[in-house]
Order: structure tokens, then sequence, then C-alpha cells
């Protein structure tokens, strides 16, 4: 059989799609594998050079050789500014969505890669995520001045075959454009939060049943927010005519409020349901924002379906933008199906799209990060119910009349001023619960403040997760444990939880093994808790005697207090080969009190496991629980923590108040 030259050219297209994304395949296997590879923390770019370089360079060439056959295939008669658009637009866009999703995978997924090479992954994710974006509207653009318009909103298949229905159609897709944002928009929003969650708690898929309930429940919060306003804003609703019309969600219909309002509500009570030990507000702080990048992506649906646009204007108004979103805008596809070439709708879909992105970085980067100080828990969470409602105010009196509802600008209004509300609640109960602690710890009169070491004087979870994935490798390879369960190994004494997770191995051995192992990880992740060293030169300018008592080996306790710059910083310091008996016996903590000659009434205790909670209620002494660490505590305590405390700045405070009052 002879091809012609449509054939041949069909051929090519369909080889180079395969092999372009076969390619792909591969680097993201090799990302994977490479992110799940323990014994590496570098990147050696000579022996990794061929395993990515070449799918890379194969993807951007096999997709290259696809776009081009897209141009012969429909017969575009491409100029030299059109090829010009073509290839640099399409290497560009193919390269940076490959070194996104390699970045990505690496990033969030190679908990052991060397910080230096951190620092590099995220500024280059973040570029390459940005140039995806805009290496795009080259590549679409040069196909769009001989592109049929209005695009399709999805895919339809039927009895007659396979089809791609535009607005012009009038028939619902069976695969609709607008339903693949929404999805595509919920997964970004899961893995960006699971990678938040996993730095906050050292645990991935904390997140993913509740996911998996929370986006069903928006959806459907979303149908009925919309359905609600359309029966109340309109008297010839379709819904008031056929009330079947309420589950043809295919033919579009979502009131995004709903679905934000429901979701959030269900996925909370889901969350606190499956999830014991962790804050609840600091998970929405993570979470709720994050719903801002999901509705800018699946704004970019409402391009597709030809809806929610704002009044008509000449198209020399808009000239910056991309040829594609002007002629899907056009004015003339509403009004007879003619495309008139000087006249668009304002696209609010972008509008708000871009809104909605920029949102969310000043929501989780300006008040999270640069003013993080002035917030508390919660706060973040409620700024995302005060931005869109601002947006919703904003954009409402701008669409056209036929997408316009009263009740949404009101509900815009109320959105806000339920946010403020939040926010100012927010203040006011932790401000009255602070003054409650503070009260409570004056009537104790502290003199001494014992702390633990491990995870509340030292940030060395990471440390300890390191180190003991190397134990279990050497000592039990066949053992698949993950870092919330390695994680458990910081704080109880090794020479007791060693034993009895490698019982064929004898404990001097596993001791000098894990002091090997762990020296370099000590370098490379122990640190100070934020606001750790202000606080304790605080407390002792205050006249507060400061100790700490730990079951680590006293040439490590020297060692880590050098690391992290606090030599001289406490009074008494007891360790391991100062005891007969370790934590959770009491012996420790009543040579601190011998020493500075305090009495129990006077000391409180300040850890972050269950055994320094043992070792506290031995000594019968005060306990306060730390969760700057962030490890839920699964054993039940049979007295409750006298205090909780989130950072170090609540323990300044509420010490500092006292000595001053």
């Amino acid at each position: 059989m002879i091809l012609t030259s449509n054939t041949a050219t069909l051929s090519i297209f369909f080889i180079s799609l395969i092999l372009g994304l076969a390619s792909f395949a591969a680097l993201i296997y090799f990302a994977i594998a490479f992110s799940r590879n323990k014994h590496v923390v570098n990147i050696d770019y000579k022996s990794l050079g061929l395993k990515f370089v070449i799918p890379l360079a194969s993807a951007v060439i096999f997709s290259l050789v696809m776009f081009i056959s897209i141009v012969y295939l429909n017969d575009y008669p491409f100029n030299a500014r059109d090829w010009s658009l073509l290839i640099i637009g399409g290497i560009l866009f193919v390269l940076a969505v490959c070194v996104f999703f390699a970045s990505f995978i690496i990033y969030y997924y190679k908990t052991n890669l060397e910080r230096g090479i951190q620092k590099i992954l995220y500024p280059l994710m973040i570029t390459s995520i940005i140039m995806t974006f805009v290496c795009f509207i080259p590549l679409f653009d040069s196909y769009a001045p001989y592109m049929p318009f209005p695009l399709s909103k999805g895919i339809l298949i039927n009895g007659e075959g396979i089809s791609f229905p535009n607005y012009l159609d009038h028939e619902s897709p069976t695969i609709a454009w607008y339903a693949l944002f929404i999805l595509g928009g919920a997964i970004l929003v899961y893995f960006i939060c699971d990678h938040k969650m996993y730095k906050e708690y050292g645990k991935h898929g904390l997140l993913e049943s509740t996911f998996l309930v929370a986006l069903p429940s928006g959806i459907i919060g979303a149908r009925i927010w919309f359905v609600v306003i359309d029966v109340i804003g309109n008297p010839d609703s379709q819904f008031r005519q056929d009330w079947t019309n309420i589950f043809k969600i295919w033919d579009g219909g979502l009131a995004i409020v709903g679905g934000a309002v429901l979701g959030i509500i269900v996925g909370v009570l889901w969350f606190m349901w499956r999830n014991k030990g962790y804050s609840i507000f600091r998970v929405m702080d993570i979470v709720v924002p994050t719903i801002l990048i999901a509705q800018a992506v699946g704004r970019w649906g409402n391009f597709f379906n030809y809806e929610v646009y704002g009044g008509e204007t000449a198209i020399s108004n808009w000239w910056f933008l991309p040829t594609f979103i002007i002629r899907q805008m056009d004015v003339g596809w509403a009004q007879g199906g003619i495309e008139t070439g000087t006249t668009m709708f304002v696209p609010l879909f972008l509008i708000e799209s871009v809104t909605n992105l920029i949102g969310y970085f000043v929501i989780a980067y300006i008040f999270g990060k640069a003013l993080k100080k002035y917030m508390v828990p919660g706060n973040l969470a409620a700024m995302y119910i005060i931005w869109y409602g601002i947006t919703r105010a904003i954009m409402e009196p701008l669409r056209d009349a036929q997408f316009e509802y009263d009740t949404s600008w009101i509900t815009a209004f109320v959105m806000i001023g339920v946010g403020l509300a939040l926010i100012g609640a927010n203040y006011l109960i932790r401000y009255y619960l602070k003054r409650k602690k503070t009260q409570a710890l004056a009537e104790k009169n502290y003199k001494l403040i014992i702390f633990d070491l491990d995870g509340t004087s030292a940030d060395t979870d990471k440390m300890v997760v390191e180190t003991m994935r190397q134990m279990f490798q050497k000592f039990a390879p066949e053992m698949k444990v993950s870092d919330a369960q390695l994680v458990k190994f910081s704080g109880p004494p090794l020479r007791v939880s060693l034993p009895k997770t490698f019982p064929d191995v004898n404990v001097e051995e596993a001791m000098n093994e894990f002091n090997t192992l762990s020296k370099p990880n000590y370098d490379r992740y122990v640190k100070t808790f934020p606001g750790e060293k202000k606080t304790l030169l605080a407390l002792k300018k205050a006249g507060y005697k400061l100790a700490i008592v730990t079951n680590k080996a006293n040439k490590f306790i020297d060692y880590t207090m050098k690391l992290i710059d606090l030599e001289g910083v406490f009074d008494v310091i007891v360790g391991f080969d100062d005891v007969k008996n370790p934590k959770p016996d009491p012996e420790g903590i009543k040579i601190c009190q011998n020493k500075l000659g305090l009495t129990s009434d006077e000391t409180l205790y300040i850890g972050d496991t269950y055994y320094d909670y043992l070792t506290a209620k031995n000594a019968k002494v005060d306990f306060a629980l730390v969760k700057f660490a962030n490890k839920p505590i699964e054993e039940k305590m049979e007295i409750p923590p006298k205090f909780i405390f989130v950072n170090y700045e609540e323990i300044l405070h509420a010490l500092i108040e006292i000595s001053e009052g």
C-alpha cells in the first residue's frame, strides 16, 4: 500500500506523539527513581546527565515534529512569523514542562537532598512553571490565525463517532474541558498541599482521604449554590421548568462560592475525624488559600465554554492579548455566529484567574511569611474568604447581563464581612486564652525551666529520620518504613528503642552505628527553632534558671550546643552519662533541682514527646508540651499537659509577662 502525503503526515503525527509521550514518561520515571534512592543526597551531573538529558531532548524533538505535522495536516499557510513562533515556542514550552515535572518530583519527594541543591531546585521549578504558560502563548498563537473558532468545549462521543463540539453546536460534550480544568486544578493543589504538610509534619499522604471527600463535596456545593442562585434570580430558570436539569452538571453551571464553602466544611470535619493530634487551624492555613490556585485553573474552563464574560469592548483596547484569546472572545459567536474581528467581550475569566493567583501569593507569602509574626493560626484561611469576596464584589458588576446575579454581589460582601469577623474573633479568643494561660503560669511562680533537647531545644527530627533510614537499610533492608514511623525514634532512649527495633543486632553495635551515621546528618540538618535563642536569652535576663535534661550522650550534647550556637546559655545540662537511670526516670530533673537549690513547685519541664511527659510526671513537676516540631503524640496522657506551646514566642510572652508582673 502506498501512503498518500496526508496519510504519511498523519502517521508521522501519531508516531511523534507516542515517542514524545514515551520520552516524557522516561524522564518522569528517572526523576521518581532518583527521588526514591535514599543513598544519594547530591546530584552527580555526569552520571545522571544521560538519564535526564536524553529523554528530555527526545521529548523536545518528537514534540516539535508533532507540532510541525499539525501544520501540514491542516494545510495552514504559515509565514515566517508563524514558523518562528511555532519552533521557538514549541521547544521552550516542552522544555519548560519537562523541567517543571522533573524538578517538582525531585524537590517535593527527594527528602534527603542537599540543602544547596534544594535552593537551586525551588527557583528552577517556579521559573519552569511560569515559562510553561509564557511559552504556550506563542506556540498556540502560531496556529490561532488559521484555526476554526470558537474553540471546542470538549469531546462528544456518540453513535456517530467522536466530535469536538463548540459553543455554536449547542451540544453537551461527553468529556468537557471545563471538568478537566477543575479536576486538574484540584490535583495540582493536592500535590502542593501534600508537600507543605510534609514540610510541616514530616509525612506524605495526610490529606489523601480528605481530598477524595472534599473534592466531590465541593462540586456538589458548587452545583447547589448555582441552582439556588439561578432559581432565585431568574424567573425563567431552566430548573423551574424542569427540575431534572439540576442533575445535568455536564451542561455547565457551578458556583465556586458554594463549592468552596461546602468543600472546606466537609474537608475540615473529615480531617479532624481521621487525623488526631494536628492543629486544624495550621492545616487550614496550608490548604484553604491554595483553593485560589484551583480556581485560577478552573476559570479557563469558562474560556472554552464561552461564558461568564464581561461587556463588549473594542479589540484594539486588548491588543496585547494573544490572538487565540481575542478570537475566542469575539462577540460575533454570541450574535449570529459570525466573527466580527473588531469587537470582543471583556475576558473576565482571565482577569479573575490572574487575580486568584495574585491572591494566593499575597496570602501565602506576604502574610504567611513576610508578616508571619503578626499572624495567628487560622488567619490565612480567613483571608481566603476575604480575598475571594473582594474579587467577586469587583467582578460581578462587570459581567455581561446574562451572567449577572444580584445575590452573587450580595454574597461577596457577606464573605468579606465573615472573613473579617473570623479574624477578629480569632485574635480575641486567642488573647483570652493567652491571658488565662499567663494567669495560670503566674500562680505557679516558676524559677527553673528545664528543656528536653531533641525536638525541643534542637530541631533534630530530620537528622533522626535520615539516620534511622540508613539504620534500616543496613540492619533491616527488607522493611519499608515511612518518615512518620522514623520520626518516632526522636525522643525515646535509643538504648531502649534500638534493641526493640533490631533484636538480632548487639545493642552496642547498633549504638555505634547510629553515632557514626548521624555525624554527617547532624551537620546537614540540625538547627534551632525560630525565635529560640532570643527567647532563651530573654528568660535568663528575666532571672529564670535554664537547664536541659536529655537521654543523649554528653559528647553529642556538646556537639549539638556548639552546632546550634547555644553554648553557655543553659545553667545545667544533664545527659545520659550523668545519670544511672535515664528518662523517664526523674533522676535528671532532681539533679538540676539540687544543683540550683530549687523545688518541684518551682520547676517547669518542657518537652515534645510522651517520654518527656512521663519524666515530668515521675518527678512530680508541671509539664508543658511543645508542638513546634509538629509531631502528633499518639499515647494518651493520663493528666493533660499544664500548658501547650506552639512556638518559642509563646513561651517568651507567657514567662516574661509573669516576671514583669
